[in-house]
């Protein structure tokens, strides 16, 4: 919005109404575990059982910080952090179990997806810029670029 950048990727369900671009693919989150940690759980346990990697406030407003605000008590929080990257590490060091990006689990050794990536929780990947320069030569080869990528990268949901 203040014109720092000619270009921006966004993952967002909702890009700002002042960019103008195509959403090029979606990213998945699912539940996640290391496998040391359901070692840990007793035979039968429930997710009431389970200790959780949550989000710090800065991730708020993401559809899964907003899943465990509604289903998780915070006594149940290991704990929180402002770093998708940061929590993908803490559910795969055994912290808990947590909503982690799929290609982020899928890098991280020894975790397991304890349910498929529901729907609702997808984040849609945006390339945007400002309308004024959507038609500037070097604007558009950059923006067809990422497009082109971001569209047949095969971690993505297209």
């Amino acid at each position: 919005t203040q014109r720092e950048a000619d270009v921006a990727w966004r993952g967002s369900n909702t890009p700002p109404e002042n960019l103008v671009g195509r959403r090029a693919a979606r990213i998945q989150t699912a539940l996640y575990a290391s496998r040391d940690y359901l070692k840990t759980l007793k035979r039968g346990h429930t997710q009431a059982d389970y200790d959780w990697v949550g989000h710090d406030p800065a991730l708020s407003q993401l559809q899964s910080a907003r899943w465990m605000r509604k289903h998780v008590p915070d006594e149940r929080t290991a704990l929180r952090d402002d770093s998708l990257v940061a929590m993908a590490d803490a559910v795969a060091l055994g912290f808990g179990v947590g909503w982690v990006l799929c290609p982020l689990a899928d890098a991280r050794g020894g975790l397991k997806q304890l349910a498929p990536p529901p729907a609702d929780l997808d984040t849609q990947i945006w390339v945007l810029t400002h309308p004024d320069l959507k038609r500037v030569a070097r604007i558009k080869a950059l923006t067809d670029f990422l497009f082109e990528r971001l569209s047949t990268d095969g971690r993505l949901v297209h």
